[in-house]
């Protein structure tokens, strides 16, 4: 996805822009320090998946996916681990999203 881009746009969306949104994401973790640890794990999942990803695109030119699961009946697609850790991540922030309205009284 992205090869038809030109080299400067491609960068610049593929790599320089994660780039910046994870170093958001470091300087809001650590200039939070009373977020719920909930919150915590669930961004430092998704920066390590993050700078996986980024790893592979600046050392590779791409982001290699490398596991496929078959188990019979269950089936993945090709994935590489910093997608599943991004994808724990999401799954964190969601559910301490649903957990906090949950607990919120309802005015």
């Amino acid at each position: 996805m992205g090869d038809e881009l030109p080299e400067i746009v491609r960068f610049t969306l593929l790599s320089l822009m994660p780039i910046v949104v994870l170093g958001f994401g470091l300087y809001y973790l650590f200039t939070n320090p009373t977020l719920p640890v909930g919150i915590q794990l669930g961004i430092c999942f998704l920066i390590g998946g993050g700078i996986g990803n980024i790893y592979d695109r600046l050392k590779f030119g791409s982001v290699t996916d490398f596991m496929h699961i078959d188990f019979g009946l269950f089936r993945t697609g090709v994935f590489n681990f910093a997608d599943v850790s991004i994808m724990i991540g999401i799954g964190i922030l969601l559910i301490q999203s649903f957990k906090k309205k949950i607990i919120e009284p309802q005015l």
